[in-house]
């Protein structure tokens, strides 16, 4: 027999029919009878019923239909974990039995890696002990997943079904999870009861709760309350960390009960922190519940580091944000390389920085600065960065809210490139093979309207192939594959043959790479890059080992082009195609213009006018961030967003 039950969350809204029904009902019965026809009649009623309706909806009423046919299957956990606990169980099993009355049908199934049934669901199951049933499952696994499925199956479908889990939880196959929310949508409800197999012992002190304030100051006091909870006395070592690093350590007391203990600590610089209360106690049995985490914003003067790559610009930057900040500066060799060291400093300024002058893995280990710990990065542009910066096909290219190689960005038109390769005897081996293939696949890279020149030098200038036509391919790569090494190494004779070679070019980019493993026996090739410069003529270096000194880095700076270091050998081909790649395409639109403001942010705060800028990297704005200040076709020239749990802010200007 089948009834059913009305409950309303908010009964007392019921109440509100009566005044609304007299006030459709008052103007009625004020109307004179002949004007009281069956249609105003209808329409009272009708008026009446909405109003009823309306009231119990918003009482939240809940209708609730009761069978009395039940069928109750019990899940016991047979597998080894629950040998501990298999006599509680028993007497769990056992009180529901007792309980169940003539009208519910209850049975009995058993697993572990596998269900089996024991006892059919009925109204007179006699059921006294697990030992005498006829499975003795143990097994290491437990397959909770199939044993609700199985169950599930098996319940009578004219009946209101239930399963009742007995278990420790300990599944090691299949989802629990999964199998409890397909059940529940076929109207079968799963109850759980957990056996506690580790804590046998009773001896048990957990942290239930951890207090501190949200915000801070620099070098305030402030109180970090731990909530303890115990089910022994005894006694405990209790330690407070902040970001990993001990703030507090202390020995207590622990009661049977509630205890609470209040440690004094302080923040010794600004930004998010992350705090963790640990407890170790001479009793107890689980320590997966022994600690907590909260977090605190400390407020104070932001310290920032910033990483200048442009060797003497950054104090300009610095002089503008004045003395609000705290700012370390250093170079990009110098850069911390480790979360823990990076985590010292609120926000990262890169100022016109080349990965590959960065150590390895900055880029991942400042992802995670990022997107973990909340920081912020702002990055300023220049021909050291983003695109020309090595910075493609790094972590930068998720961090930065800019997509750095945009294929619809680049000013074409053609390239004149000639490379030197140091072919001394330091270079004899793969070095020098490697910087053959590379070498080729340079070569190879450029257009039918490119030129390609290539000069080795050791003790002496050798022209391998004059600067020509790419359509000579051919006859280019088969110089290259005849280059032999010899004692020595002079590059001025190198740079000025390329220098004499390229002045006279009217092609659209022209480019010089050095390729070499430490510092030469002459001098006055500096002077000569730096004349190249001013004819328009780029210098890039790609130093293969390690170099006594920064000569290379100091060349490429004064050349206006890229520093590469190789440190593994068998990366050099790949760089050499990538520093190609990377001229034969201008991303810099150089040009006198005005930027454009798309939305008012933080950045623009007591900014009266816009200046005048004298061109930008050419870049895309990524989907989801902001284009505060931005050139024509929609060009980033100042961009920002939130990445993870930190901010990153992108400048791709070229300052007059």
């Amino acid at each position: 027999m089948k009834n059913f039950d009305l409950y309303f969350s908010n009964p007392w809204l019921l109440l509100l029919a009566v005044p609304l029904v007299f006030f459709m009902v008052f103007p009625f019965l004020r109307m004179k009878k002949q004007r009281r026809t069956k249609k105003h009649f209808v329409s009272l009623i009708c008026r009446c019923l909405a109003v009823a309706l309306l009231t119990v909806t918003l009482s939240g009423v809940t209708y609730i239909s009761k069978s009395d046919n039940v069928s109750i299957i019990i899940l016991a956990d047979f597998s080894e974990s629950t040998l501990p606990i298999r006599e509680s169980m028993n007497s769990f099993t056992q009180e529901l039995f007792d309980n169940a009355d003539g009208k519910t049908k209850i049975g009995l199934m058993v697993f572990a890696d596998n269900c089996v049934y024991e006892l059919n669901p009925s109204g007179d199951v006699d059921f006294t002990d697990f030992d005498k049933l006829k499975t003795k499952l143990i097994s290491s696994a437990t397959n909770i997943e199939e044993a609700l499925r199985t169950a599930a199956a098996n319940l009578q479908d004219d009946t209101c079904g239930r399963i009742i889990l007995l278990s420790d939880g300990k599944q090691t196959e299949g989802n629990a999870q999964s199998a409890a929310a397909t059940i529940a949508y076929q109207q079968i409800r799963v109850d759980s009861v957990l056996f506690n197999t580790e804590n046998s012992s009773g001896a048990e002190v957990q942290i239930n709760d951890m207090d501190i304030p949200e915000t801070a100051y620099t070098g305030d006091v402030f109180n970090v309350t731990v909530t303890v909870k115990s089910s022994v006395q005894t006694s405990g070592t209790l330690t407070v960390y902040d970001d990993d690093i001990t703030a507090a350590i202390q020995d207590v007391e622990i009661i049977q009960g509630i205890n609470t203990f209040i440690v004094q600590t302080s923040a010794s610089y600004s930004g998010v922190h992350t705090f963790q209360a640990a407890i170790t106690a001479d009793s107890d049995s689980i320590y997966k519940n022994n600690s907590y985490y909260s977090h605190i914003k400390v407020n104070g003067a932001p310290n920032i580091l910033l990483i200048d790559g442009t060797g003497n610009e950054s104090e300009q930057l610095i002089s503008a944000l004045g003395d609000s900040y705290k700012i370390t500066t250093m170079n990009a060799k110098n850069a911390p390389a480790t979360l823990a060291e990076l985590q010292k400093y609120d926000e990262i300024i890169l100022m016109n920085v080349s990965a590959a002058t960065l150590p390895n893995g900055f880029d991942v280990v400042l992802e995670e600065y990022v997107r973990v710990l909340g920081r912020s990065v702002f990055t300023t542009g220049g021909k050291n960065t983003y695109y020309y910066g090595a910075m493609k096909d790094t972590k930068f290219t998720d961090i930065l809210p800019i997509n750095i190689d945009v294929e619809d960005g680049g000013e074409g038109g053609s390239t004149a490139l000639i490379i030197l390769i140091d072919s001394s005897s330091s270079m004899v081996g793969a070095p020098t093979t490697l910087a053959k293939q590379g070498a080729i696949k340079c070569v190879n890279a450029l257009s039918d309207s490119d030129y390609i020149g290539i000069i080795s030098f050791s003790g002496s200038t050798r022209i391998v192939s004059d600067l020509t036509s790419a359509k000579n391919r051919d006859t280019v790569n088969a110089a290259i594959n005849a280059l032999t090494n010899s004692r020595g190494t002079y590059l001025y004779g190198a740079v000025a043959e390329a220098y004499k070679q390229l002045k006279d070019s009217d092609a659209a980019t022209r480019h010089v790479i050095i390729l070499s493993d430490g510092n030469p026996s002459d001098t006055g090739y500096a002077k000569v890059i730096e004349n190249m410069k001013a004819d328009g003529i780029t210098t890039s270096t790609i130093l293969c080992g390690q170099e006594r000194g920064n000569l290379m880095q100091s060349l490429a700076t004064l050349g206006g082009g890229n520093f590469y270091r190789v440190s593994n050998v068998s990366d050099l081909p790949d760089v050499m195609l990538e520093e190609t790649q990377s001229i034969l395409t201008s991303y810099i639109k150089e040009e006198i213009f005005t930027p454009k403001i798309g939305k008012i942010a933080g950045v623009l705060s007591g900014v009266n006018e816009i200046p005048e800028l004298g061109g930008y990297i050419i870049t895309g704005i990524k989907s989801g961030a902001t284009n505060v200040l931005y050139a024509d076709e929609n060009r980033p020239v100042y961009a920002e967003w939130d990445y993870g749990l930190g901010s990153v802010a992108t400048d791709c200007a070229c300052y007059r």
